[in-house]
């Protein structure tokens, strides 16, 4: 009984020693206060366990993505605009960087009479939309314009072909294509599951070009050659400075009588088409773009022709000035 009275004794002795302190500011207490889980605000729950399926969009398919891209590097010519040009120029401290920034903007300067002539032909003897003029120079074929929005019953439905898969592509990416190209792009289509020659096909291809009358009304394919054959300088009867100065008519004619020379072309086109559409890989396609031109479809030149292994203009955009 003695022993608790004098436990009892000590330990409100000590608690009011430590009332003391408390009061006095001597002796600091640290309370630990509870985990207080943050709620994660405005995400659902359990979302690091929600699975989605990829939309089936042409942008998530590996095919139709080769498609486009193949389209792109065919039909996509352009320039770009010199904005900040002299201003880097000037304030690029390496002498090699430098040096490489004025090559590319002098060439580019260089090209630039060349693709204000595309961008103008193009649109008054070819019939493709007219642009919000920017200081950049471009000229796209296969894709439709961007001020095109109302889009309902522009797109013919009809499709004569029966291979289901080039019909799910062609509804795929439809949306992106110029509407006359998609037209004529269901006609290739069509030639090509009837008949496998693509000799035979692109004969028929030029046939048709042939008994065109108006640079206007040509297939797109071959408003697209015209000017990869401007760009690249392929042919002295079509040198742009040449012929800038000629009637559309005029034009026409020396390109009738010039494309036998690009039969070679316009099959790797075709065959690029099939290919891709067949879901072959891009990589084994490289042989067959149109505009890698080889010299003997030259022979009959009587001067020495000029060849590139690249047409297209330098990529300036890849890197900046």
């Amino acid at each position: 009984m003695g022993k608790f009275s004098r436990n009892q004794k000590q330990n409100q002795g000590l608690k009011v020693r430590l009332e003391s302190k408390l009061q006095l500011g001597q002796l600091k207490v640290q309370i630990k206060k509870p985990e207080i889980k943050k709620p994660e605000i405005g995400k659902p729950p359990g979302l690091n366990k929600i699975s989605m399926a990829q939309p089936k969009i042409w942008s998530t398919q590996q095919r139709d993505i080769n498609i486009i891209e193949f389209l792109i590097n065919e039909g996509r010519h352009f320039l770009l605009h010199f904005a900040g040009a002299k201003k880097n120029l000037k304030n690029e401290q390496n002498q090699y960087k430098r040096m490489l920034k004025q090559e590319k903007y002098n060439e580019q300067k260089s090209n630039q009479p060349l693709y204000e002539f595309l961008e103008s032909f193009s649109e008054n003897h070819l019939g493709q939309p007219s642009r919000n003029k920017k200081k950049e120079r471009i000229v796209v074929f296969f894709f439709r314009s961007n001020c095109l929005h109302n889009l309902k019953n522009r797109y013919t439905k009809q499709m004569d072909i029966q291979n289901e898969n080039w019909i799910k592509i062609l509804k795929e990416i439809k949306f992106i294509l110029d509407e006359t190209f998609y037209t004529e792009l269901i006609e290739l289509l069509k030639k090509l599951e009837e008949n496998n020659d693509i000799k035979w096909i692109t004969e028929q291809l030029i046939q048709q070009f042939s008994e065109t009358d108006n640079l206007k009304d040509i297939q797109v394919i071959f408003k697209n050659l015209l000017i990869q054959i401007f760009k690249g300088r392929l042919d002295e009867h079509l040198y742009w400075d040449k012929v800038q100065n000629l009637p559309p008519d005029q034009i026409l004619k020396i390109y009738k009588e010039r494309i036998p020379h690009y039969q070679p072309q316009i099959m790797k086109f075709v065959k690029s088409v099939k290919t891709l559409f067949d879901g072959e890989s891009k990589d084994n396609n490289q042989n067959f773009q149109y505009q890698d031109i080889e010299k003997d479809h030259f022979d009959d030149f009587d001067y020495e022709q000029q060849l590139f292994k690249d047409y297209s203009v330098i990529n300036f955009h890849s890197e900046e000035f």
